[in-house]
């Protein structure tokens, strides 16, 4: 297979060197006499000047039966210094034959237009102040509709127009050619379009800062050809095959071939970002090159001083791709820059390339009589080389290696019109995001690794995912982001912890569907020094459960920093059967732990919510609301704001501080009943939701709020109290409200010894007030 590749390769540059070698010394610039005021050519020795032409505005118009520049000649373009665009057309049967130099005055963009094709050889140059555009389409297509058309050089009269290189073009035959072997450079900003029908280069092409475009049905980057936007403030945009995902106005290849030993480059030289790279086909792209859009900044940032980030580098075929090249993305100082991979699907594991696969990549050469003749072949690489990128190429699956994937130097972006599947691990340097059409998967034991970077899935259809490790040694630990927007989604292990004094990531969940844990499931942003990261799970239409075993940690272990907030919203059911906690460290504020369900119920059934404080700060707060459902905390539930006491019974809801400035509030709300139910130990003793001071040094003391819109409030042999148990007059316990819509019921239950054990609504020490 890479025999066949690599044999094609040759014979085209055969081609192009027979041809620059058997050129006629004598130039082939002839023109046409089509045009109101007509072209003109005036030869001395080896300089071959172009005068004349018909200028309309700031564009001037030159027709030619034939235009080939053999080696050493030059192509001189006399143009008045007001002109902007010299466009020229070659409305005979030959193709243009560049083998030497083409000149023109000023900062003037020049176009040439020939639909039997365009060869550049070895010894091409421009020599233009502005950018260059050569192009195998029938014509140039103004705004208006008319046309400078070189199929019909009797056409309608030719107008000014503002020109925009590379875009407005007639149809094309997709059997005509753009060749370059040359060395084509433009000044800097400017540009370079080669557009054809089959447009294939062996050379270079340079436009600092500026644009390149090679477009065509079938395009490709052969042997050791390079692109170079690079420039001192910035690099550039370079297109190869089309643009971003095959959208704009440029056309797209059906068919996108870039070789081994090739390079493009739109690195920032000095100071500025990396630049922009497009790789695109609408069939088949293949990708075996290196691709660099690098940032780099002057000097170390320094406050707010802006910084330099890498560029864009998307490299996709819409049905089929096959990517074993290396994108370089990296800013030195600056944030790394994005390469996206976006096909239909997609599957990350091992793979083994197939030796023939059913399609085929069809190139066009000229013979030596200057016929065009085509070949066929398959480009594809020996199965003994790793892959990266391959698959069945019938539009419905692509499958990626995890190696190369990992040695990207890029923030990498996966998007799949349909499924992602991932059967292998992944562990990377960099962030990465996959956004899934369908479904997206890990199986059974894969883990994604990206340490101190974001992981961002988005699986429209649904998200399986396995484990998920954001944390970090070094840094702040990395986001991470679960979003299906019409499934639902099931989760392993999702960690975002840090260690020495950096914070733990966010991690956010979002679904139109339920969230649910597998059985070995736990979400960590625990802190070991630095604050926790905050945990969100939203579903909308669906519901939240937290199953046996399972844990949500926003933790922070430090002497002085918070836990983070956790926070589940609901249309549905919220079930904890797990453990919420979201404790701050000796002398942190803990976090806010909140449940929502707006139609759905809250049920915390052998389930633990902590908001524990450690020390002299703020317990948090723990908030539960079900807007038109109830609130039920089962006799193995627990809810826990700031520690200090041991639960050996999990049936109680305590809010306690020890030493801190204030503890935080317990909420129960419901739009119908709410029902708290003493339970019995061995003894028979009641167990209590407690609102308890253990010293007087603080200023304030937690508020217990017990509130139904709809319905009733009824205490089962519960207890509830808010207790300040130290002697300070001064200080105070906190606040008990119970509002009902319906009823407040005191009822007692018995403890299976015939004793009686009433509900008890009581403020101890110095009392808080009771309403």
């Amino acid at each position: 297979m890479e025999l066949a590749h690599r044999s094609i390769c040759l014979t085209s540059a055969f081609f192009l060197t027979y041809f620059t070698a058997t050129l006629a010394a004598k130039a082939q610039i002839v023109p046409d006499a089509t045009l109101p005021n007509n072209s003109t050519v005036t030869t001395t020795g080896q300089l071959h000047t172009i005068n004349g032409g018909t200028t309309v505005g700031v564009n001037l118009y030159h027709s030619f039966k034939d235009f080939s520049v053999p080696t050493n000649n030059t192509a001189y373009f006399n143009n008045a210094p007001q002109v902007q665009n010299i466009l020229t057309r070659v409305t005979g049967n030959t193709a243009s034959d560049i083998d030497g130099t083409i000149r023109a005055n000023g900062n003037a963009n020049l176009y040439l237009l020939n639909p039997n094709g365009i060869t550049f050889g070895q010894n091409a140059k421009l020599e233009i102040g502005g950018s260059f555009t050569g192009s195998t389409g029938s014509s140039f297509k103004f705004p208006d509709g008319s046309e400078f058309s070189a199929k019909n050089p009797q056409a309608p009269p030719l107008l000014t127009m503002s020109i925009t290189p590379g875009l407005q073009y007639g149809q094309t035959d997709p059997r005509s050619m753009v060749t370059n072997a040359g060395r084509l450079t433009v000044r800097e900003g400017q540009g370079i379009a080669l557009q054809g029908g089959t447009v294939s280069s062996t050379g270079v092409l340079t436009a600092p800062s500026g644009t390149v475009q090679v477009l065509g049905n079938q395009v490709s980057l052969l042997d050791n050809a390079k692109i170079d936007v690079s420039g001192v403030n910035g690099g550039g945009t370079v297109l190869v095959g089309g643009d971003y995902q095959g959208k704009g106005t440029v056309p797209n290849a059906q068919q996108t071939f870039i070789d081994r030993g090739v390079t493009i480059n739109a690195d920032a030289l000095q100071n500025g970002n990396g630049g922009r790279v497009i790789v695109w086909a609408d069939k088949l792209t293949e990708f075996y090159g290196t691709v660099t859009a690098r940032g780099v900044s002057l000097s170390t940032p320094v406050g707010n001083t802006s910084v330099s980030n890498g560029g864009f580098v998307e490299v996709s075929g819409k049905e089929n791709l096959v990517y074993r090249g290396i994108v370089d993305v990296s800013a030195l100082f600056g944030k790394t820059g994005t390469l996206l991979l976006d096909p239909y699907d997609i599957t990350i594991a091992d793979f083994n390339y197939p030796a023939n696969y059913p399609y085929d990549y069809t190139t066009y050469v000229r013979d030596p009589q200057g016929n065009v003749i085509s070949s066929t072949f398959h480009p594809g690489v020996q199965s003994t080389l790793p892959q990266i990128l391959s698959g069945n190429f019938a539009g419905s699956s692509i499958t990626i290696a995890a190696s190369t994937l990992e040695s990207q130097s890029a923030d990498i972006v996966l998007q799949a019109t349909n499924d992602i599947t991932l059967n292998q691990s992944l562990t990377l340097s960099h962030a990465i995001s996959f956004s899934a059409g369908g479904i997206f998967s890990m199986a059974t034991g894969t883990s994604i690794t990206a340490s101190g970077n974001k992981v961002d899935i988005t699986g429209a259809g649904g998200i399986t995912v396995g484990s998920i490790n954001t944390s970090s040694t070094t840094n702040n630990a990395g986001a991470i982001s679960l979003t299906s927007t019409n499934g639902k989604i099931t989760i392993g292990n999702l960690t975002a912890s840090a260690t020495g004094t950096f914070n733990g990531g966010e991690v956010k969940l979002q679904s139109n569907g339920d969230i649910t844990t597998s059985s070995i499931s736990s979400i960590d942003t625990h802190a070991l020094s630095g604050s926790a990261g905050n945990i969100t799970l939203t579903a909308n239409n669906g519901s939240i459960t937290l199953n046996s075993g399972n844990k949500l940690y926003a933790t922070s272990s430090s002497d002085g920093n918070n836990g983070g907030n956790v926070t589940l919203q609901t249309n549905g059911n919220i079930t904890i059967k797990g453990i919420v906690d979201a404790s701050g460290g000796k002398n942190g504020v803990s976090g806010t732990i909140k449940l929502t369900s707006d139609r759905g119920s809250i049920s915390i059934d052998s389930g633990i919510v902590s908001s524990d404080n450690f020390g002299t700060k703020q317990g948090g707060n723990i908030i539960l609301q079900a807007l038109n459902g109830t609130i039920d905390i089962n006799n193995s539930g627990q809810l826990s704001v700031a520690s200090g006491v041991q639960i050996t019974k999990i049936d109680r809801t305590f809010l306690t501080g020890i030493t801190g400035s204030a503890a935080g509030n317990i909420e129960l709300r419901a739009g119908n009943d709410i029902t708290i139910t003493g339970f019995f130990d061995a003894f028979g003793d009641s167990k209590p939701i407690n609102s308890i001071s253990y010293n007087g040094s603080y200023d304030y003391f937690s508020n217990i709020i017990v509130k139904s819109t709809n319905g009733s409030v009824i205490l089962n042999g519960a207890e509830i109290s808010s207790e300040n148990i130290f002697p300070d007059s001064s200080k105070y316990a906190g606040d008990i409200f119970i509002q009902a819509g319906k009823n407040v019921e005191i009822r007692k239950l018995g403890d299976g010894s015939g004793s009686d054990i009433p509900s008890k609504i009581n403020s101890a020490g110095n009392y808080g007030r009771i309403s």
